[in-house]
């Protein structure tokens, strides 16, 4: 009658079988095998009955075939009951060399792969393996992406990096991508967020481009010449204007496309139309004057037209980059806090911000920070909160966990201070300046390009960067 408890028993591992495990590469280092060779198996190989009568390996393949290759003639095998779940088994394989020795992304994108194919939910298989649901809802979304899942085993990616251009798998993007972990993966976060926004403003755009099309309008690409096509607002005479309405049954009508920085209050990209008209002849009676529009054609070599047409675009990638920036610095924040012990420099310079400013929007701030840090703020007080006392306070919270809730609700403070406004016009020393300085130096966080635009050095240091060390010193 088969054992209804696990038992251990010693045995040669070189009778012990295997089916099929997820690690693709034992890497069985010497490291790892000298440590088998001079202590031995020290934690259990778990193994079960199989339907040939020999024991097949749950977990523990990297110890087995040590111990066989370092020649060992016994080692401790917790044997359980034969069980048929093979999504058991992948689960407890997953679980134990995640926190044996880290498993490659290519091995884990593998693994639950599998479990996706027995059916085991994202949380069920979260539990199972010790990984979190967002960690295992990654791997799923490398699974489902063949040139990320090929690139992750190629460069050896993080599961994070993978899951982040398994997004953009069929997108020109992903070449973009790819290249910023070539030469700055440091700032693949920004990057890739950046990514996202573009592709979310992409969508927008052709979306609302689609049904000017059905209408029968053609899409401009971006500021036409006005040989081209003519601003429809600026084809007037008297009182009878060149409306939209009016313009309808025009063959020429046209339309540029285009979205903007800020969302709707559908939280959607907010889009802008300005329509035109490609055959502005057609309309000579309407327009003050004969044989053309009343205004010269627009000088597009014109220096100064040019100039300020740069500088828009400059302001639009800039508040678009600002955008994205913000997105990626508050999970770092949050992530920051998780995890961050306030002692130090770090103390004293939270201590300096509370001395010379205070909080500029405490109620806002601790809004942010409940979000960032969780419900130890207490719970949020209806206006006017000067009125009541704090609801629901804090009990038992430590020294340290005070020093990271003051940590949270400045740094909410600060960071509430920023807008898309902070990268032109920012001053060596300000607010934003400090706050972005701090999480650079402080907590290992990476400036975007568009966030060192507001993190400008002070004169001294800018001149002597200019002048060089050298000089800067004899000074």
């Amino acid at each position: 009658m088969p054992s209804t408890t696990a038992q251990l028993q010693y045995l040669d591992p070189t009778t012990l079988t295997s089916n099929r495990n997820i690690r693709t590469d034992l890497d069985l280092d010497s490291a790892f095998r000298a440590s088998i060779r001079d202590l031995g198996v020290l934690s259990p190989i778990v193994a079960e009955p199989h339907d040939d009568g020999t024991l097949l390996i749950r977990s523990g393949h990297r110890r087995a075939a040590a111990a066989a290759a370092e020649g060992l003639t016994q080692v401790p095998v917790l044997v359980l009951p034969a069980d048929a779940s093979e999504q058991v088994r992948l689960a407890a394989q997953i679980a134990e060399n995640t926190a044996r020795r880290d498993l490659t992304t290519a091995d884990l994108v593998n693994g639950h792969e599998q479990l996706a194919t027995f059916g085991m939910p994202i949380t069920a298989a979260a539990a199972a393996t010790g990984m979190t649901v967002e960690e295992v809802d990654a791997a799923r979304r490398v699974t489902a992406a063949p040139q990320a899942r090929a690139l992750a085993e190629e460069r050896q990616l993080s599961l994070a990096q993978a899951a982040g251009l398994a997004e953009f798998d069929d997108d020109p993007r992903l070449d973009q991508l790819l290249g910023v972990l070539d030469h700055s993966p440091e700032h693949f976060d920004h990057e890739l967020e950046a990514a996202r926004d573009e592709r979310r403003r992409d969508h927008a755009v052709t979306a609302t481009a689609r049904d000017y099309v059905e209408r029968g309008y053609t899409i401009l690409d971006g500021y036409p010449d006005r040989s081209v096509a003519y601003p429809l607002m600026l084809l007037a005479g008297g009182d009878d204007t060149v409306t939209a309405d009016n313009h309808v049954r025009c063959p020429g009508r046209a339309v540029t496309v285009r979205a903007g920085w800020r969302d709707d209050d559908d939280g959607n990209p907010a889009i802008s139309v300005q329509e035109y008209c490609t055959e502005p002849a057609r309309h000579n009676d309407k327009i003050t004057g004969s044989g053309g529009p009343s205004h010269a054609p627009a000088p597009t070599a014109d220096e100064r037209a040019e100039a300020a047409r740069d500088q828009r675009r400059t302001v639009i990638a800039n508040n678009k980059a600002w955008r994205s920036a913000e997105t990626v610095r508050r999970r770092h924040v949050k992530d920051w806090l998780a995890t961050a012990t306030i002692k130090g420099p770090t103390a004293r310079w939270v201590v300096a911000e509370l001395a010379h400013q205070g909080l500029m929007s405490a109620r806002l701030a601790a809004d942010l920070a409940r979000g960032w840090a969780g419900s130890d703020y207490g719970k949020p007080t209806q206006a006017p909160s000067w009125r009541q006392p704090p609801t629901s306070p804090p009990t038992r919270i430590s020294a340290a966990r005070a020093h990271t809730l003051t940590a949270g609700l400045v740094l909410a403070d600060m960071e509430l201070g920023t807008s898309v406004e902070s990268w032109r016009s920012a001053h060596a020393g300000d607010r934003t300046s400090r706050y972005l300085t701090f999480l650079a130096d402080h907590t290992g966080y990476t400036l975007s390009d568009v966030e060192k635009l507001a993190t400008p050095p002070a004169p001294a240091a800018a001149k002597a960067a200019e002048t060089g060390p050298q000089a800067a010193a004899t000074r």
